[in-house]
């Protein structure tokens, strides 16, 4: 079996404050590259309503969906972003509002899959500024309790996204944010224990945070719903950080053979999507081409030889 692939397309611009539609034209000749390498599923990102935006969220959402169902296309998942709880013993109506609305935002897109982080408090974007919201959080509540609020919260979620023939993906983080990291996140997901509630592997995230992939197919196999298949090196940058390159898979150092073994094991069929790239304008039609046909020869490599794990 041959996975089905698909690429991010950008539609919105986002200048560190606020979120602005990119014209037609250039979503348009996207897709004209996308078809011409015979990708039909693409990769969507940036509809939610934790930023100002220049247009009409509802409005844009709808007509970029168009575009791609008058191509037949549609979009693998739509990466989110919406808060998962607010101070416990509060009412949590504005966070089951706004996740509530970004699932809509998939629907419209006519994308199957919402990607969402977890462990967001509602009123917090940046990282720094989230991670320590969350922190007073669990040192005020106890980590139990946020983490019953934000199971409670994406529970609701996951029953308004079934009525609406979308699943919910909560994407590892491995240390990043609070609650992604493979200590917390499977925990958190048995707890909401809903249907159309799961997982979405990042292998990069995985890979530069030291946390073996297999270990979350292990985990979350069964739950895993969509992919962010990207590659990186493994180190710390000069920074001292860990190095979330995005590169395409074979320009890194995660055995891709062994990752794809581990989805064959899981039993995953669904559509692989790629979080990487992009390459220069010019030459992305051949970019595009030399990714499928490495990753094909990664499928078939892995089918006749298996994996290098032991």
């Amino acid at each position: 079996m041959n996975y089905q692939l698909s690429f991010p397309i950008a539609t919105v611009r986002w200048d560190g404050q606020t979120i602005s539609a990119l014209p037609e034209s250039e979503i348009q000749q996207q897709l004209d590259i996308l078809e011409k390498a015979g990708i039909r599923e693409v990769m969507l990102a940036g509809y939610h309503e934790e930023e100002s935006a220049t247009f009409q969220m509802e409005h844009e959402s709808r007509k970029v969906g168009d575009f791609l169902r008058s191509r037949g296309m549609k979009g693998a998942q739509h990466h989110g972003v919406a808060p998962a709880f607010t101070s416990p013993g509060t009412s949590q109506a504005e966070v089951i509002r706004r996740l509530k609305r970004c699932i809509d935002y998939t629907a419209n897109l006519n994308a199957d899959v919402l990607v969402l982080h977890t462990g967001k408090p509602l009123g917090f974007n940046s990282v720094p500024e989230l991670v320590a919201a969350f922190e007073r959080e669990a040192f005020r509540h106890g980590l139990e309790t946020v983490m019953n609020t934000v199971a409670d919260n994406l529970r609701e979620a996951g029953e308004y996204a079934a009525a609406c023939g979308i699943r919910i993906a909560i994407e590892n983080i491995d240390g990043q944010e609070p609650l992604g990291d493979i200590e917390h996140l499977p925990v958190l997901l048995r707890q909401v224990d809903h249907p159309n509630v799961g997982f979405c592997l990042d292998t990069g995230h995985a890979w530069c945070n030291g946390t073996p992939i297999d270990n979350w197919l292990r985990e979350l196999g069964d739950k895993l719903y969509t992919t962010h298949i990207h590659d990186n090196h493994g180190i710390p940058t000069i920074s001292g950080e860990r190095g979330d390159e995005h590169l395409p898979p074979g320009f890194g150092t995660i055995s891709w053979r062994d990752v794809i073994a581990g989805l064959r094991d899981a039993g995953f069929q669904n559509t692989l999507n790629f979080e990487s790239g992009p390459w220069p304008l010019e030459n992305l039609l051949e970019g595009y081409l030399c990714a499928i046909h490495y990753w094909q020869l990664c499928e078939q490599q892995a089918d006749r030889l298996g994996s290098y794990r032991v």
